[in-house]
């Protein structure tokens, strides 16, 4: 008979070294959707502060651009008053002697003589934004009959005064409104808190 098979070795045993047997804890399925949530939010958080940022430039760059419409607009429309007022201004002066003879003033005064400037000089009232034109006049009066100034000598002197002329509605008009004493220049700085220069 063959003969009978060796005996199977026996089990060999090792006990592994502390620092192979011990392994980091798992993360959990909790644990990685907590990360989740925290990177999502802070993805959300970054996402809305871009969109502001890019909102308010947009809205910056849109402001400037408007405004610089508005300016451009503005003094077009300014350059073409002007042309206006030169074209018409024949025809304004003449009404401007018309009203500001029937006005009665000065008191007891008729005008007789208005002699107007060649120069014009435009400002615009600083809060309605109306564009006004003013003219540098030389006025002669004579004293009125029953007035009480007949026997006043001053009655016949030159006397200097701006005439005004006022943009509404798209055009030129006057309502023979004259500052008395102030050339145009010396008018507008007078009344500055109302007026400012346009070139």
């Amino acid at each position: 008979p063959p003969p009978p098979p060796p005996p199977p070795p026996p089990p060999l045993f090792f006990q592994a070294e502390d620092g192979i047997r011990s392994r980091s804890p798992s993360r959990g399925l909790g644990d990685v959707y907590k990360r989740q949530l925290q990177d999502g939010l802070v993805y959300r958080i970054i996402l809305a502060l871009v969109i502001v940022v890019v909102g308010l430039v947009a809205t910056i760059v849109a402001i400037v651009f408007f405004r610089r419409r508005q300016e451009e607009a503005r003094r077009r429309n300014t350059i073409q008053a002007q042309e206006q007022f030169r074209r018409q201004r024949e025809h304004l002066e003449a009404k401007f002697v018309q009203l500001a003879g029937a006005s009665g003033k000065p008191r007891g005064l008729a005008w007789v003589r208005v002699d107007f400037e060649n120069d014009v000089q435009f400002a615009r009232h600083r809060h309605s934004g109306e564009l006004c034109a003013l003219v540098g006049i030389t006025i002669g009066f004579e004293a009125s009959e029953g007035g009480g100034m007949e026997d006043v000598e001053a009655v016949s002197n030159l006397r200097a005064a701006t005439a005004l002329f006022l943009f509404d509605n798209q055009q030129w008009d006057t309502l023979g409104r004259a500052i008395f004493n102030l050339d145009p220049q010396a008018a507008i700085r007078h009344f500055d808190h109302d007026m400012e220069v346009v070139e």
